[in-house]
């Protein structure tokens, strides 16, 4: 539903702004290219519209929290392949539904909720995508963790 939003969404830029084609702005924002590119951008934007807790805005209410794509940056990619949630090598619409889908299994209600704290992990350093017996012995998701499983086998 999100990518029918998001051609719908085109539509709906190029009625109001009176263009035949989407600004430089606009197609950043909104992307082209429905399986090529993981649309970060606008999975980020519809984030903030759709989810209603803080720090989102909860705007946008014909959106359901379930229907939003994870933000694939690097991060989330990284974190999501160590947690196995995929390990799809092409960064596109495919791996970001992937990592959506299984997010679901945890929430069906609001699957992208994780996506701040992942990030997180990854923009601050926290995970250092290896084994570190200082980080990784207090992590809170080391049971889910393939790098914390592989630890005694080096």
């Amino acid at each position: 539903r999100i990518v029918n939003f998001q051609v719908h969404f085109s539509d709906i830029a190029k009625g109001f702004t009176g263009m035949k084609k989407l600004s430089y702005g606009l197609s950043f924002l909104i992307g082209s290219g429905i399986l090529a590119s993981s649309h970060k951008r606008y999975s980020m934007f519809l984030r903030w519209m759709v989810r209603d807790s803080f720090p989102d805005f909860g705007i946008y209410k014909s959106i359901s929290k379930q229907d939003l794509i994870y933000p694939t940056d690097v991060h989330i990619v990284r974190l999501s392949r160590i947690l196995g949630l995929s390990n799809r090598k092409s960064v596109d619409f495919i791996l970001a539904k992937s990592i959506s889908d299984n997010f679901k299994i945890l929430n069906p209600y609001d699957p992208t909720c994780y996506d701040f704290a992942l990030s997180r992990l990854g923009i601050l350093k926290i995970c250092k995508t290896k084994y570190v017996p200082t980080i990784c012995e207090n992590c809170e998701i080391k049971k889910i963790c393939s790098i914390y499983a592989r630890k005694d086998r080096g």
